[in-house]
Parts: structure tokens; C-alpha cells; sequence
């Protein structure tokens, strides 16, 4: 069975000044959570080809959860880190541009257009789940189902508070967008923690596939 995906384009989360560091916490987490949210959403709706999507407010807030007010700051936002290039007098065109390399990542198209709605829009713990997210997302393998990064890697690659971590990853299980499980190599390496991007996943059934629509 197939299951649909969209492209994320990720060289900005390897290149200083506009990575996953730059989304601050403190007084600017709900920038920040607004930023990343739009980012996915307008990821969710692009061209494969293009990286550029036509959003309205109106989708913005159906798949965000977010007021206009905090869309608008989202979107400044990331077209300051010259992450978005934003196009068109009324209707606005997205782009999300290959910053300092052309790679990119699959996203859960299905299940994010139904879950992202449901992380809050506040707070150091939902931003640190969405840096999180974002992170694993970026850093998965297309030989694997599966991302291993320990808590050490996720604070260098995302600048979250060690001790947000364990919080954020919570926030993620909760509402089923990522399940851990442990992987045992065949080559008789120590087994180790690994995280898979539910909606993706294709090797076990049980790790959260969501069926493609008819």
C-alpha cells in the first residue's frame, strides 16, 4: 500500500543563522511554533517540482490551528531567515527555497494535514516538539524507516533544552505523529532507540500507517 507524502525542503536546518537553532524560545516561542507551523503547512500543499504553493489564510488556519495575527508573524518570520519567498499582491504564492543545499524530506501528507491542528501554540515544550519533529523528520534515512538520534544530537541539531526534550517527544506520542521503538541490527550491533515519522512508516503495521485516500 501506498502512502502519500510531501516534500520538505531541508539544507536551511544544516546552515547557521536560519536553522532550527534560530526559532527561540522565551518570549518568541509563539513566533517561533507560528513559523514552523506555517512552514509545514505551506510544505504540505507545494509543487513537487517548484517548492511553491498557493495558501490561502483560511488554510492556513484550518491546518494550523493558528489566529492570523500569529500567521502573519509566522510568515515574516521565515521569509526574514529567507527560508519562504512569498510572491503575489492578493493571492499570495509560497516558496520554500533550497537554502545551502537542494536536499529534502518526505512529510506524512495525510496524517499531518490531520494532527498539526492539534500541537498547541504556546509554549517551550511545543516548540521544542516541533523543532523536534522537524529534525527527525530532516535527518531520516531513505534506506531506513527509522531515525537515531540521541537526546545530545537533538539539543546540538535543534537548541532545545535537554530537559524539554523528553516533554517534547511526550507531545509527539500523544498525538501519534512519532513512535520509538528499539532496533536490533542484523549485523549483531547493540540494539539501540530509533524514532520512526508515523504516516511514513512502511516495514510494521503497527507504526502508525495511514491509508492513502480514495
Amino acid at each position: 500500500m501506498a502512502y502519500r507524502f510531501s516534500k520538505l525542503p531541508t539544507g536551511w536546518t544544516r546552515t547557521t543563522g536560519c536553522d532550527l537553532g534560530a526559532f527561540k524560545a522565551g518570549g518568541q516561542a509563539g513566533t517561533s511554533i507560528a513559523a514552523l507551523k506555517c512552514l509545514l503547512a505551506v510544505s504540505l500543499q507545494i509543487d513537487f517540482h517548484t517548492r511553491t504553493a498557493a495558501v490561502s489564510y483560511n488554510d492556513f488556519e484550518l491546518l494550523t490551528g493558528l489566529s492570523r495575527p500569529m500567521i502573519s508573524k509566522g510568515l515574516r518570520a521565515l521569509a526574514d531567515m529567507q527560508i519562504l519567498t512569498v510572491t503575489g499582491d492578493h493571492a499570495h504564492c509560497y516558496t520554500v527555497n533550497e537554502v545551502g543545499d537542494s536536499y529534502w524530506a518526505k512529510l506524512p501528507f495525510d496524517l499531518l494535514r490531520l494532527r498539526l491542528k492539534e500541537l498547541g501554540n504556546r509554549g517551550a515544550i511545543r516548540l521544542a516538539a516541533l523543532k523536534i519533529y522537524v529534525i527527525l523528520i530532516a535527518r531520516r534515512s531513505n534506506k531506513f524507516d527509522w531515525t537515531a538520534l540521541t537526546y545530545e544530537q537533538i539539543v546540538d541539531h535543534t537548541g532545545v533544552r535537554r530537559s524539554d526534550v523528553r516533554a517534547g517527544l511526550s507531545e509527539l506520542y500523544s498525538l501519534g505523529l512519532l513512535h520509538a521503538d528499539m532496533v536490533h541490527p542484523e549485523d549483531g550491533k547493540p540494539p539501540f532507540r530509533a524514532y520512526f515519522i508515523r504516516g511514513l512508516t512502511v516495514a510494521d503495521p503497527r507504526l502508525g500507517k495511514v491509508p492513502e485516500a480514495v
